[in-house]
């Protein structure tokens, strides 16, 4: 029960508590990834939002729809 409990709060200490170091690595590396690659994204994500809104600002700012309504 203890190294479920331990690979409940880091993915691969169970496994390192049991001896079994292949599997420990495989996890471990395989949770560090996941989680930066989840905050690559997000980051990315984040700045492509933030391109998009400035761009959108510039656009509305320089645009006068009123134009097209004469």
């Amino acid at each position: 029960m203890s190294a479920v409990t331990r690979s409940l709060v880091i993915p691969g200490w169970g496994q390192i508590y049991q001896e079994k170091n292949i599997r420990s690595a495989v996890l471990g590396i395989g949770f560090i990834g996941s989680v930066v690659g989840s905050v690559l994204y997000t980051n990315n994500y984040n700045a492509a939002v933030q391109d998009y809104n400035d761009i959108k600002a510039q656009y509305e700012t320089a645009f006068d729809a009123t134009i097209l309504l004469i």
